[in-house]
């Protein structure tokens, strides 16, 4: 999906950080919760580093088509996963798409949902010393994000 796609699919309603984390699981019923509550459409959007960006060599050898490919499949079947079991569960379930970006994951989700009503992004809950080692997109989204953010852990 295209940047501009990406921008009006947020647009007014709220995005999703996912990645195949339970916490990402979390964040994703958490936001479609909100968006049927609120009566608006749900962005599940992934966004990943590309390997090739920061090393041209590997460009040369990974199948950047076909893995963009798998991430997407991947990701729908998630999406439609949590889907079908919150309608198991009997509840209500808005509109929603799932999207796949390359880049900065705190970067690309603070952009696309600048003019979303909310961002959920779930914490993996690695530890204070390894979000300090290892950055963390959770941080970098709530002070990046220019609406509303809700992070949720995975045991919510």
């Amino acid at each position: 999906m295209a940047e501009d796609d990406l921008l009006e699919a947020a647009a007014g309603g709220i995005v999703v950080g996912m990645d195949d984390s339970p916490s990402a699981r979390v964040a994703l019923r958490h936001g479609l919760e909100e968006g049927a509550r609120r009566g608006t459409h749900v962005l599940a959007l992934t966004v990943y580093h590309s390997q090739s960006a920061w090393a041209p060599q590997v460009a040369r050898v990974l199948d950047e088509d076909r893995l963009v490919g798998e991430v997407t499949k991947a990701i729908q079947q998630l999406v439609d996963e949590v889907v079908a079991e919150e309608r198991r569960k009997g509840n209500e379930v808005p509109p929603v798409r799932a999207g796949l970006r390359t880049g900065s994951p705190a970067d690309v989700l603070c952009r696309i949902s600048r003019d979303a009503t909310l961002l959920v992004i779930g914490d993996r809950g690695r530890g204070q010393l390894a979000s300090r080692l290892i950055g963390s997109v959770v941080l970098g989204v709530v002070l990046g994000a220019q609406c509303p953010v809700l992070v949720v852990h995975p045991g919510d």
